[in-house]
């Protein structure tokens, strides 16, 4: 999923086998993100997850934020 501002990642927790594990689940709201965890239950298996590439943002876009951070205090 492309990073988008409206997004926050919600995490949810669960017990197995005496562990608690958790899960992040990216939505708009947290009404969205219960709803996306009640969808979980029909979730269909895609395979295990090899590894992932990370894309560095563009340089221009890392100097935007920055200033944008600095202009705030």
């Amino acid at each position: 999923m492309p990073p988008d501002p409206r997004f926050q990642t919600y995490l949810f927790s669960y017990e197995f086998q005496g562990a608690r594990w958790s899960v992040e689940i990216p939505a708009v709201s947290e009404t969205e993100a219960r709803h996306r965890a009640q969808l979980m239950a029909e979730a269909r298996y895609d395979g295990v997850l090899q590894f992932k590439i990370p894309v560095p943002a563009h340089p221009l876009t890392r100097l935007a934020s920055w200033a944008a951070r600095a202009l705030r205090f």
